[in-house]
């Protein structure tokens, strides 16, 4: 049972793995003052490993960093019924500590319990203890009880990994959208309101869309977002450091991940400079991650072997299958997948008369979920959630409504098959031809 993270390794830890460094980390100031029993012999560790992994509502890792044992991390008290687990996390090595080690191997971890159809986590932290607090919250967790000393904070597996589309904010993006209405100001602010409570913090951006032209986006103060520029506009690393501290970082609003825009015509420009540019913004902590956006699924292979990139962001739905042709190749590099577009700009949540190849498209989809007894959403939603390799996915809201169902939302872990046409697909994959 090994999972493999971008910068560790995490694996079943045996007793063969107990030594005197890893007994050493029990008599750490640090660590006794928050724990409440430590072993005092190795025997005793090796007692401890061994009841961890008989018990089969628990899952225990070791953490490695060049094959050294840096940390642990345990999924216990799993209730298979409710589908819940508790969180428990050590970085036992001191040099490994405060450098968000814990957020890498969370999000690794929650793609391992979804398979096991594990979808909520909980766990127990000091109410002292801000450093890991503000850790965990990073990771999509929120507080749901506290007494004088602990405070328990819970996340919902499915929902952290979602990204808010924000093409529709304050905008009159979509192609349902059939009265061109664009989103007030007091609309956007309820949303973003909304979505603080509830602690979906992370919407996706560009730096072209509406709302993110506007320079008073204070309103997502502490939200992270990923946002795009274009090629042509990655010139100057100084320019572009500047500019990207003043409109968000000074505003305390962190760059998750940076995207190339057009990255379909990665190839056709001196894109090494580029990405050197990207790379030093990434070095010094400008943005967090570096990534493509494309729509042309030819050059993924590409991308894949020959850029040194963090995320790719593409179009994947249940028309729009063509990642699932790259599954072997994404399996085997540790490049995220971010899923946009997944009802097909709202297409398969509302027929669309006016154009013939979507509206027989709705129409199968239609008639899948009424034999199912799902909605169009769930049914989107759990078609791209249920392919492992989609780290994140991208939707988008208009109102509160939407946002409640989102969050209500149930997964569940099952394949979905419904065969469309050669036009269909092509449809799907061509959206300019929609007019």
């Amino acid at each position: 049972m090994r999972i493999v993270t971008k910068n560790y390794l995490l694996k079943k830890l045996s007793t063969s793995d107990v030594n005197k460094n890893y007994l050493k980390w029990f008599s750490d100031k640090k660590i006794k003052k928050y724990i409440d029993s430590s072993p005092k012999t190795i025997r005793n560790l090796q007692s401890y490993v061994k009841e961890a992994n008989s018990n089969p509502n628990t899952f225990f890792w070791g953490i490695f960093k060049n094959k050294k044992h840096i940390g642990n991390i345990k999924i216990f008290e799993i209730n298979y019924k409710k589908k819940i687990g508790r969180l428990g996390i050590l970085i036992g090595d001191q040099k490994y500590r405060n450098i968000g080690i814990s957020k890498e191997i969370i999000e690794a971890i929650k793609k391992f319990l979804i398979k096991k159809n594990i979808l909520k986590l909980w766990l127990g932290v000091e109410n002292n203890n801000i450093a890991a607090i503000n850790s965990y919250k990073k990771s999509g967790f929120l507080k749901f009880k506290s007494n004088k000393k602990y405070i328990y904070m819970k996340c919902n597996l499915i929902t952290s990994k979602m990204i808010i589309g924000g093409a529709q904010l304050n905008s009159n993006y979509g192609i349902t959208n059939f009265r061109n209405k664009t989103q007030s100001k007091n609309e956007t602010s309820k949303i973003i309101n909304i979505l603080r409570t509830k602690n979906l913090m992370h919407i996706d951006g560009a730096e072209c869309y509406k709302f993110f032209r506007n320079d008073k986006i204070d309103i997502l103060k502490n939200f992270k977002i990923d946002s795009k520029i274009f090629l042509e506009e990655i010139s100057n690393f100084k320019k572009l450091k500047i500019y990207l501290t003043k409109k968000y970082l000074k505003k305390n609003i962190k760059i998750e991940t940076l995207f190339i825009h057009d990255g379909d015509n990665i190839f056709k420009n001196s894109y090494e400079k580029k990405l050197m540019i990207l790379k030093k913004l990434k070095k010094e902590q400008i943005i967090s991650k570096i990534g493509i956006s494309i729509y042309n699924f030819e050059i993924l292979n590409k991308i894949i072997s020959r850029l040194n990139v963090d995320v790719i962001q593409l179009p994947y739905n249940l028309v729009d299958r063509r990642i699932e042709n790259f599954n072997n190749i994404i399996s085997k590099s540790k490049i995220q997948i971010y899923a946009r577009s997944i009802f097909l700009q709202g297409s398969l949540l509302k027929k669309v008369k006016e154009i013939k190849n979507l509206a027989t498209i709705y129409e199968k989809v239609r008639k899948f979920t009424k034999k199912t007894h799902q909605s169009n959403l769930d049914l989107s939603l759990n078609f791209v959630l249920n392919n492992d390799l989609v780290d994140k996915i991208i939707v988008g809201v208009r109102n509160s409504q939407e946002i409640n169902k989102l969050i209500n939302f149930k997964f569940v872990r099952k394949k979905i098959k419904i065969k469309f046409t050669k036009n269909e697909k092509y449809f799907a994959y061509n959206p300019s031809q929609w007019k």
